[in-house]
C-alpha cells in the first residue's frame, strides 16, 4: 500500500492489517515517487478501486496508462473514466463481487491481456494539457466580466 501514512483511513488499514496477523503479507511503503509508483503499477497484476466516492480518479488514470488490470466500483466517476477498459464491481461493499472480479482477471491471462491493452487505449482521451484547456475554455464562456 503506497501514499499518505497520516490520516485516519490509513491507521485504520494498518490496525485491520494486525489484528488478522497478516503484517507479513501487507507492505505499508508510505510515500512514493513517480517513478516508483510507476514501477508499482506495472509490477501489478490488478489494481482495486473500491472507492465509495471518487470526481476524477487519478489513480485509475496513471494505472490504466501503465496497462495494469483495473477493477473498480461503480460509484462516482470510476465507470466513466473507465469505460470498458476495467471491470466494475457496482456495489463496493460487495466482497463476493470483488472476490469473483479479481479471480476473474488474475485466472485469464487473456482477459488481463484484453484489459491492459483497453486500459493503455483508454487513458489516452486523459491529458493534463488536454484537462488545462478544457478547463480555460469553460471559465471563459462563464466569465461575465468582459461582456
Amino acid at each position: 500500500m503506497a501514499g499518505r501514512t497520516d490520516h485516519a483511513y490509513f491507521k485504520s488499514i494498518k490496525s485491520f492489517v494486525k489484528g488478522k496477523g497478516i503484517e507479513d503479507k501487507v507492505h505499508f511503503l508510505g510515500f512514493v515517487n513517480t517513478e516508483g509508483l510507476i514501477n508499482l503499477y506495472k509490477g501489478a497484476e490488478v489494481l482495486m478501486m473500491p472507492s465509495l466516492t471518487e470526481g476524477c480518479p487519478v489513480t485509475l488514470i496513471e494505472a490504466m496508462s501503465c496497462g495494469t488490470s483495473v477493477v473498480g466500483s461503480g460509484r462516482g466517476g470510476i465507470p466513466e473514466v473507465g469505460a470498458d477498459a476495467i471491470q466494475i464491481v457496482q456495489d463496493p461493499h460487495d466482497l463476493s463481487g470483488w472476490i469473483s472480479a479479481i479471480k476473474s482477471i488474475l485466472n485469464s491471462p487473456e482477459k488481463r491481456a484484453k484489459l491492459s491493452k483497453r486500459s493503455v487505449e483508454r487513458s489516452r482521451n486523459f491529458d493534463w494539457d488536454q484537462a488545462a484547456v478544457e478547463t480555460s475554455k469553460c471559465y471563459k464562456r462563464f466569465d461575465t466580466s468582459h461582456k
